[in-house]
């Protein structure tokens, strides 16, 4: 052996084309998978925000439905899809805005659910001067909305119920959002 010559290694491990084609498909699968995975989030995002800002706003005229009717002193008329109530609001006319008035008015307030979707006026006492119709829940499965206890005749309690639409064919992301209240000032309107 001369020593200029190197030595032959034997064992010359490494990758053989055929191993290195199947990694790179492997991997154009995943990346193309992950692609698509991406592709659908965004494209859904939008429809998901509006479902959650749907959500929220139905969460919010509950709630503000069920404060309005704790303070309620007299029920007008009482049907599972229209509730009238008189009221105490904090402003200076009842058909204008909440502008925080330093004493509570008398006003009534409509509530009316068909066709999927609710709706409020706010009237003064006697029904006159009524401002904009408001639309508070669309999408709603049921306009069968309020429910009373002892009787719809004469309730001590309102149930409030908005059953949205799923957002989905199959049914499965349907939200309820249920409160109620007990008509703690029936006294006739005495302040």
């Amino acid at each position: 052996m001369y020593a200029s010559e190197t030595p032959i290694v034997e064992d010359e491990s490494g990758f053989t084309l055929i191993e290195l084609m199947t990694a790179m498909a492997i991997l154009i699968v995943i990346f193309i998978a992950t692609l698509a995975m991406l592709d659908f989030a965004v494209k859904s995002e939008p429809e998901i925000a509006e479902r959650n800002n749907s959500v929220r706003d139905a969460q919010v005229e509950v709630e503000r439905m069920v404060r309005e009717l704790r303070t309620s002193y007299d029920v007008l008329a009482s049907t599972s899809t229209t509730l009238s109530v008189l009221t105490y609001l904090n402003r200076s006319a009842c058909a204008g805005a909440d502008d925080g008035g330093a004493t509570a008015r008398k006003c009534r307030i409509d509530y009316s659910c068909a066709s999927g979707a609710c709706t409020r006026t706010v009237s003064e006492e006697d029904g006159s001067a009524a401002g904009p119709v408001r639309t508070l829940a669309t999408g709603l499965t049921s306009s069968s909305v309020f429910s009373y206890s002892p009787s719809s005749s004469e309730p001590t309690a309102i149930n409030v119920t908005l059953s949205l639409k799923a957002a989905d064919r199959d049914g499965e992301d349907a939200i309820t959002l249920s409160d109620g209240a007990a008509l703690r000032n029936l006294s006739g309107g005495e302040a």
